[in-house]
């Protein structure tokens, strides 16, 4: 008697447990869109090697995010597994909309990798030049790469005003030293785009010529976005983009006025300290001298490891345990 009773309960909590689940999934699947007004669209794009350094970035985001902010995820894959459109599905919450474009990398067959980034960037990063013909249904989004650490809510960042810019970028920190140091030059890693003025002017097919005729490519996309944009980018704080060698070293406001030279303007960096710029920071890239990602190996000697850890999956520490850390690039 005691069993089947015993049973009788299981059976009627399992129920529940699954009812419980179906329903969340339903009003996630399901929100009203009168209720899901002016999200943040934000986009990623990965292959199914970058999945866990990008799934950590969005948890970084979700994390940090106003209580109120709803974000719209769109994730352009290069050739996804079944197994890697499960993982990042997973992370659409009732107020963080998901949105999977899975394409073919014979897309990009024509394109080559960086001359000297072959070590740390997929070729999936050359769908960059084709977004406005990939992504039709909006004006405006905020493009992050994978190896990013969101610290705050994004909303002032993603209201910037871009009516006569097609993006907003910031001045790369290590590159300047080696291009010409008569003109800005931003890193693409983290881009506000706007894509209805880059729509109207075709910038698509420009980007890809651009990285066509480039005879010395470096990066994989960055310096045709740096020849197309020249004079259409609007450069921000580089809270926005802060490297994290920069983010772990002193002096940044030295290395600061070292990088933007005489467009240094103290009042947009009006800090005492490297710890008051560093509460300031809104987005940790993990790129710059070393480029040494925190999922290559476990170090919790560097303050922005330390902070990439807290967002990182279960399942990148099971790997860890296993001794699969480290990925391919």
């Amino acid at each position: 008697m005691n069993k089947r009773i015993f049973y009788i309960v299981t059976i009627i909590l399992l129920s529940f447990i699954i009812l419980f689940f179906f329903i969340k999934k339903n009003e996630i699947n399901n929100t009203n869109e009168e209720e899901f007004k002016n999200p943040i669209n934000i986009l990623f794009i990965t292959d199914n090697n970058y999945v866990m350094p990008v799934t950590t970035t969005i948890r970084s985001i979700i994390a940090n995010k106003n209580k109120r902010t709803q974000i719209q995820i769109t994730i352009i894959g290069v050739d996804l597994s079944y197994y890697s459109i499960l993982k990042l599905q997973k992370i659409a919450k009732k107020d963080v909309k998901v949105e999977l474009i899975d394409i073919e990398s014979t897309y990009l067959k024509n394109l080559s990798d960086g001359k000297y980034s072959n070590a740390a960037v997929s070729r999936a990063d050359n769908t960059k030049l084709f977004l406005t013909s990939i992504i039709k249904d909006k004006d405006k989004i905020l493009y992050i790469d994978g190896d990013v650490i969101i610290l705050k809510d994004l909303s002032e960042f993603y209201n910037i005003n871009l009516d006569d810019y097609y993006i907003g970028a910031v001045d790369d920190w290590q590159t300047k030293k080696r291009y010409d140091k008569n003109k800005r030059y931003f890193n693409n890693g983290i881009m506000l785009l706007n894509l209805k003025a880059m729509r109207k002017d075709n910038t698509d097919d420009k980007l890809f010529k651009a990285k066509q005729q480039d005879k010395t490519p470096r990066f994989v996309t960055q310096d045709a976005f740096n020849t197309v944009m020249e004079n259409k980018v609007y450069f921000m704080p580089l809270i926005y983009n802060t490297f994290a060698p920069e983010y772990d070293n002193n002096n940044i406001n030295m290395r600061i006025k070292e990088v933007l030279g005489k467009n240094y303007n103290p009042q947009t960096y009006p800090y005492k300290n490297d710890e008051e710029y560093r509460k300031e920071v809104v987005a940790i890239h993990y790129c710059g001298w070393y480029n040494i990602k925190p999922w290559w190996q476990l170090d919790f000697s560097r303050k922005t490891n330390r902070i990439w850890y807290k967002y990182a999956p279960l399942y990148f520490w099971i790997d860890c345990i296993q001794g699969k850390c480290k990925i391919p690039y």
